[in-house]
């Protein structure tokens, strides 16, 4: 599965008309540097990302998927979230 299906949750979409422009330009920023972020990883995190956080599946259904336990999931997508948030907080931080 390619990480570009990902949608964007209820919650982002409906963010406020108020926000100005540069806000705005600064959201669509953060939008694509998560989804780049999340086309870095592996595949298997980048499956497991997009079964559980993009179509909602449990981790019984995702671990029936790819025949591997509910705790390789759940472990594979920690790791999946905590390197995003890593090297999303190094870009924000200092731009590398």
């Amino acid at each position: 599965m390619e990480a570009q299906n990902l949608e964007l949750t209820p919650e982002v979409r409906e963010m406020p008309d108020t926000l100005t422009p540069y806000d705005q330009l600064e959201q669509d920023e953060q939008i694509q540097l998560v989804h780049r972020l999340v086309n870095e990883l592996p595949e298997r995190q980048r499956t497991i990302m997009q079964l559980r956080d993009v179509e909602g599946k449990s981790y019984k259904e995702i671990a029936d998927i790819l025949q591997i336990t509910e705790e390789q999931v759940k472990i594979t997508l920690f790791r999946a979230r905590q390197k995003i948030k890593q090297r999303y907080t190094e870009i924000e931080d200092y731009g590398l």
